[in-house]
């Protein structure tokens, strides 16, 4: 399976189509059955999504199916960044009710690159040499984070973007660079937080230069019979390359609704015209809506 589940639903309203609360622990609870039974190995959290470590913390105690993920916040403006890392760290395993978990993402690669960046990968390398985690790494947005950082330091895993409009790692041929390094590759954004599955009658005017793009796409899907979830899935789980793809759900029927979409095969498919180049839309950090 090379699905995972990416829990900031859990801790905070997230994402531009939810239009419910965070989601509850009750249903928090059905979604981790629902992934252990269907093997669903990873588990991806971040100390930036609320409360949603605390929330995983009381679902597993000390005894956990999956292979857990957290990330680091930024550091760079602390004043003693590795004390700052080792308390963020520590706090982080604490609410996880965990000895140990698989992987530790610095949320702000950036923080590699600044006047700290070998303290900071040191201070990884030694929660690492201690057991404490499996595998160090980064999250990123653009391919040049990753180049930078990869020039001085050897990581373990990196979270990238990717999904049919954000088609950038994919068209460079990055992926593949990446996956002869023997890093591990985890794909997020895979619906571009709702976008890429929303009704495009119903989108902010922001996206209106790019409302035809989705028009164009969902049609698409329905020529082929399938959904847009099934095709904004299958684009990423069928690259080679990934290793897993990581998606958010808000609750147990929205995964099981996944979970079928997998059994499509897509890979005849070609999806790179459907490719956006402007970064203002395929970003959602850019994204200028209230």
């Amino acid at each position: 399976m090379k699905l995972g589940i990416g829990t900031a639903q859990f801790g905070m309203k997230y994402g531009l189509t939810n239009n419910s609360e965070k989601t509850g622990f009750v249903e928090a609870k059905k979604i981790m059955e629902m992934a252990q039974k269907h093997g669903i190995p990873i588990i991806d959290t971040a100390k930036a999504y609320g409360n949603s470590e605390e929330i995983l913390g009381k679902l597993f105690h000390t005894s956990c199916p999956f292979n857990l993920i957290t990330k680091i916040p930024k550091l760079t403006t602390q004043t003693n960044v590795s004390k700052a890392l080792k308390h963020y760290f520590f706090d982080s395993l604490n609410k996880l009710n965990q000895s140990s978990i698989y992987g530790l993402l610095l949320h702000n690669s950036e923080d590699l690159l600044s006047v700290n960046g070998d303290e900071i990968y040191d201070d990884l390398l030694e929660l690492k040499e201690k057991g404490y985690i499996k595998k160090v790494g980064i999250s990123v947005y653009d391919q040049e984070d990753i180049e930078r950082i990869i020039e001085k330091y050897n990581i373990d895993m990196v979270q990238l973007p990717l999904n049919i409009f954000d088609q950038r790692f994919k068209k460079t041929g990055y992926l593949k660079f990446l996956r002869k390094l023997g890093i591990e590759i985890h794909a997020r954004s895979i619906f571009l937080q709702g976008l890429l599955i929303e009704d495009p009658k119903k989108l902010p005017s922001f996206f209106d230069p790019i409302k035809n793009d989705l028009i164009f796409f969902q049609n698409e899907t329905k020529k082929l019979n399938i959904s847009p979830v099934e095709a904004a899935l299958n684009f990423v789980l069928n690259i080679d390359e990934v290793d897993y793809g990581i998606i958010g759900v808000n609750n147990s029927a929205q995964l099981e609704e996944i979970l079928v979409s997998l059994n499509k095969n897509l890979n005849d498919f070609d999806f790179s015209h459907f490719a956006i180049q402007n970064e203002q839309y395929i970003k959602p950090m850019n994204w200028k809506i209230d």
